[in-house]
């Protein structure tokens, strides 16, 4: 029985321990621990009592906070102060009374029974002499005050999860809450360190950061606190002073700038010389400083919302965002699940199979529609498969031109047999039609599907973009913007971002930096500490907008040449570059039908469709296929070749994609190597597939691409022709022009263009 007892007393004692409000009720016991323990100028020791009644005021539990405040006063002061400890006795067994008398208590209630259980105390412990009776009032008046500051500071403290910014009278209330707390724990020092100076620096960073110069002020009333209760002096409030000043004014660089202040002012204003504990010397500025930077960023920022509205909208901002983010990702995952279901219907595998027999089921019900009046009829389809294998044998010689013999099981005498040979020939005709369109609607079924799912490829891609990667850095981008203008180059936008977890910078600058890109790609280099590459650079407007990325371990350069054979001086032939996220390259050389505008047109489509689809997202095949039937479509009878090169500039893997092109040439080490694959022409028939060769390109390689007009030009004297051009070490552009001269030299007899790749 006293077992079970003793089980049930343990539990009980759990789940009183295992309460949410457990720890805030030890948090107020040992605040009252320490605030019991402050002792001014001998025998004034207010605190305990005036957090006490804080507690009381702001509906706390009150039991721990006494027991707090007594042991406190009994145990960690030397020596004790008695009348504290009565006070606090007194003032809480009248409490007690009088809420049990008065539940509805109003806190000017209880700030007059504080007033009543010390004013009680005064004829026993204080009616001794005058002065004695004075540093009385001044305990007395100083409880009432402070139990006023604590009661704020605690319902300020209990409402934060509700409420983000502080107001003034809040913010004063905690931060002489806060320097009332340490002067709990001025003797807390050895060997330089001081704990209170290490608690005080962190608590003015943040002040610094959140408010900027006002946080000054806070800083300058807390170090006053600890000057009255406490042996600092007031060279260290006027440190403190100008470490916060200093620190406010560089908080545009973040943590990091604060910190810097401060121990730039700590060092200009001398301090580092002084051996006393409660200075601002460099082990209490480095201890505070690390725990400041180690706050983590999301803390940080929570923590100076409290105290500054811009910091909060800051922080929610920043929530918002991630909340809209997340929510874009959501709703794209979930637009790419309904295509998906969509790009089902057009999943032409899921029909059932045409029966093997079909066609001759089709030409026996179309040669038995004749027999239908015949009274002979039951006669001669009485075996209908040998009917019908008959019925074929006949289509098969009128399809021949030869005379059609009747055969068994037909009735030798039937006249109708022609007629029933051409009823059949007619309905295979049909059969034939109608197969080729089922065909054709399949085909263009499975195609749709294709690209519906490479849409939702693409979709799927950018939501985990969207929902995961880091995509703006603020501070980075106005650390760029302020190099640029630093060089003398104006700058309208800085944007910074993550894709692939590698950054990038769209860059906005006058639009007469196109031709000169040079200056910003070094002030970008000087600023990063990290050399970067041009993504694109386009003209909108009056300004152009510059992409860049993290510069890849391999580079290329491109140079072209091209010569006309028409009179209108057009080349058929066009050529691109398309750089890509991820250290990808794009190039392509289309040579369209015919010469003049109209192949230059087709050429140019062919090479804009490719580079789309190939910034948008869609796998190779997907885009190759997608340009074909857009080719296609667009002119029945254009058609153009497509020489394209993709080129991870990462790896040095190199995809080598044909659709009717000649082969390309990749000089390395003076050996120049073939690469040959034979495909159809992009947008001449439904079924025309690119070849692909793939290759491992190093540095220093070469690779040539030619149109038909310039192979054919060069014929035998090709590989020749590419060494001669590529030697003297001279760069893409002026080999391509040496190589097309020589093209020109041998004759020319279509539009010739050369395209030269050196990889660096």
């Amino acid at each position: 029985m006293e077992t079970i007892k003793g089980v049930q007393k343990q539990n009980r004692l759990l789940l009183y321990i295992q309460r949410r409000a457990f720890i805030g009720e030890l948090l107020m016991f040992f605040t009252a621990l320490l605030l019991g323990r402050i002792c001014l100028f001998g025998d004034v020791a207010p605190f305990g009592l005036a957090f006490l009644a804080a507690a009381t005021i702001a509906d706390c539990n009150a039991h721990y906070t006494f027991l707090g405040a007594v042991f406190g006063t009994i145990l960690l002061q030397s020596p004790p102060q008695y009348p504290a400890v009565c006070a606090c006795i007194l003032y809480y067994v009248i409490e007690l009374l009088w809420s049990h008398w008065s539940p509805r208590f109003a806190r000017l209630d209880r700030l007059f029974l504080l007033f009543l259980a010390q004013a009680v105390l005064l004829p026993v412990f204080f009616a001794g002499d005058v002065p004695t009776l004075l540093r009385a009032l001044i305990n007395i008046g100083l409880c009432e005050f402070s139990a006023l500051i604590m009661q704020s500071a605690l319902r300020t403290i209990s409402s934060l999860k509700k409420r983000h910014v502080l107001s003034d009278a809040e913010q004063v209330s905690i931060s002489l809450s806060f320097g009332v707390l340490l002067l709990s724990v001025t003797d807390v020092q050895a060997f330089g360190f001081s704990l209170p100076v290490v608690l005080l620096l962190v608590f003015s960073m943040i002040a610094a950061l959140a408010r900027g110069v006002s946080g000054v002020a806070v800083s300058v009333a807390l170090g006053a606190v600890l000057t009255i209760g406490g042996d600092f002096t007031l060279m260290f409030v006027g440190s403190l002073a100008a470490c916060t000043l200093a620190g406010s004014l560089l908080r545009r660089m973040d943590t990091i700038g604060i910190f810097g202040g401060f121990l730039g002012a700590s060092l200009a204003v001398g301090t580092y010389i002084y051996t006393a504990s409660h200075t601002i010397n460099l082990l209490n500025l480095a201890v505070s400083g690390a725990i400041f930077l180690l706050i983590p960023r999301n803390g940080l920022l929570a923590l100076c919302a409290y105290l500054d509205a811009d910091k909060d909208r800051e922080r929610f901002s920043e929530k918002a965002m991630k909340r809209m983010r997340e929510h874009t990702a959501k709703e794209m995952k979930t637009t790419v699940r309904v295509c998906r279901e969509i790009a089902e219907l057009f999943d032409v595998q899921q029909d059932e199979p045409e029966p093997q027999d079909a066609q001759i089921q089709w030409i026996a019900q179309a040669a038995a529609s004749v027999c239908m009046d015949c009274s002979l009829k039951k006669m001669c389809w009485r075996d209908a498969r040998l009917a019908a294998q008959t019925v074929t044998v006949m289509l098969q010689a009128h399809e021949r031109g030869e005379r059609i013999r009747i055969r068994r099981p037909f009735d030798p005498s039937c006249k109708h047999m022609p007629q029933m040979a051409a009823a059949a020939w007619q309905a295979q005709n049909q059969y034939r039609v109608q197969t080729a369109l089922r065909e054709q609607t399949a085909r263009q079924n499975l195609f749709v599907n294709r690209q519906i799912n490479g849409l939702c490829d693409v979709l799927d891609g950018l939501a985990a973009r969207v929902g995961e990667e880091r995509w703006l850095d603020e501070d980075l981008e106005l650390a760029v913007a302020g190099a640029l203008d630093r060089h003398g180059i104006r700058v309208f936008g800085v944007d910074a971002s993550f894709p692939e977890g590698k950054l990038r910078l769209d860059v906005r600058v006058s639009a007469s930096y196109l031709d000169q890109s040079l200056p910003i790609c070094e002030a970008l280099h000087a600023t990063l500490r990290r050399p970067v590459s041009i993504l694109s650079a386009e003209k909108d407007g009056r300004q152009a907008l510059f992409v860049f990325e993290e510069a890849q371990p391999l580079r290329a350069l491109m140079g072209t040449a091209s010569a006309a054979i028409s009179r209108s001086g057009v080349s058929g032939d066009s050529t691109g570059e398309r750089r890509l996220p991820q250290g990808k390259v794009l190039y392509a050389l289309s040579d369209g039908m015919g010469a003049g505008e109209a192949a230059r047109n087709e050429s140019q489509s062919a090479i804009r469709l490719l580079f789309d689809l190939f910034s948008t997202g869609f796998s190779r095949d997907l885009a190759m296929e997608s340009v074909n039937r857009l080719l296609l479509k667009r002119e029945q009878d254009m058609y153009a070749t497509l020489d394209a090169l993709y080129l991870n500039l990462r790896s040095g893997h190199a995809e080598f994609i044909k659709c009717g092109a000649p082969p390309t040439f990749v000089c390395r080490s003076d050996r120049v190597h073939t690469v040959c694959a034979e495909a159809l022409p992009a947008g001449i028939v439904d079924e025309a597939r690119p070849a692909i060769q793939q290759a491992r390109i190093r540095r220093h390689d070469a690779i040539i691409m030619l149109s038909d007009g310039a192979l054919d030009a060069l014929g035998e004297h090709t590989v020749a022709a590419i060494q001669a051009a590529l030697q003297d070490g001279v760069d893409s552009q002026t080999a391509a022009e040496r190589l097309l001269n020589s093209a020109v030299e041998a004759g020319a007899a279509d539009d010739m263009t050369v395209m030269v790749i050196q990889i660096a």
